[in-house]
């Protein structure tokens, strides 16, 4: 199944490590490495000490970009793993090997500010792992990480089931998508994603209700969600607030659902994936993802 997606991976397996937003937290960042030399060959491995001159970057343009890039040309690896999200994707797409990522098809894994990374792979036709952060990989439970290996190996995908519907109906497609922010900021580039057909996977972290309100305006403006086959929310990690002069809270389930349930597809909340205690790694790209928004249930067509 793998093959299909991305270079084949095993125990032992060669994978690389880079930076390519935020600036990375050294405990997290380690425990996260510790987990990943347990399995795999390690080879060009971010430095956190590497520094650039905007303290919200890990490191300049040139050096991030020259670093996926390095891991995309090497014959050798087999995964690239990002250190962390934060900001900065957005700034190297322009100067990213594509050719190399189409020829080889390394397994690209990561979430948050990657999704700017899985929107390029995407454009160039070449699936990704939507999947931890290297800091994020130590505080996920056992079964979750169990199940990043099991799908950078070929050994079978997830099924997630228990979501939560708020439109019913079922959809079937490529899985697309990733962190709103992300999508509302690649809205008119070259990588804006397209999602006729497609499922589309979203999550937020730290964003306040009219916010969340008016990025998925934009998109609906932006004509971005047009043709999309259904739709999968995951954790909005610390959204709700009080809004308002009375200061209401007000739930950002709650905005999401006013803003797409009008789009007429399938729509569930509760999936397991983000910037929470949870984050079960799914494909971008690859096999059809199957909803099924009665049910509660997302799973994803077996590849031979």
């Amino acid at each position: 199944m793998a093959s299909a997606m991305w270079s084949n991976i095993s125990p032992g397996s060669k994978i690389a490590v880079v930076a390519p937003a935020g600036p990375v937290p050294a405990d997290r960042y380690r425990a996260g490495l510790e987990i990943l030399a347990a399995r795999y060959t390690l080879v060009h491995v971010y430095d956190p000490a590497a520094a650039g001159p905007l303290p919200y970057l890990a490191g300049t343009d040139q050096q991030r970009s020259e670093a996926l890039n390095r891991a995309l040309r090497d014959p050798q690896v087999e995964a690239i793993f990002c250190a962390r999200g934060g900001y900065g994707s957005l700034r190297i797409l322009e100067a990213l090997d594509g050719e190399a990522l189409r020829r080889r098809r390394p397994a690209l894994v990561g979430f948050s500010d990657v999704t700017a990374l899985h929107a390029w792979a995407a454009r160039l036709g070449v699936p990704t792992l939507h999947g931890p952060v290297v800091t994020q990989l130590a505080r996920l439970p056992a079964a979750e990480v169990e199940a990043l290996f099991a799908a950078l190996e070929g050994r079978g995908l997830p099924t997630l089931t228990g979501l939560q519907p708020a439109v019913g109906g079922r959809a079937r497609g490529p899985l697309r998508g990733g962190n709103l922010t992300m999508l509302s900021h690649l809205c008119g580039t070259p990588w804006q994603p397209d999602v006729r057909g497609a499922i589309l996977l979203l999550e937020e972290i730290g964003e306040a209700p009219y916010r969340l309100d008016r990025m998925l305006t934009q998109l609906r403006l932006a004509r971005a969600l047009e043709g999309v086959a259904g739709i999968v929310v995951g954790t909005l990690l610390d959204c709700d607030a009080p809004q308002g002069p009375t200061a209401a809270l007000v739930e950002a389930r709650s905005v999401v659902v006013e803003r797409l349930a009008g789009l007429g597809v399938p729509l569930v909340l509760g999936a397991p994936v983000g910037h929470g205690d949870h984050n079960l790694a799914l494909p971008m790209g690859g096999p059809p993802a199957r909803l099924d928004a009665d049910q509660g249930r997302l799973d994803f067509d077996r590849e031979d």
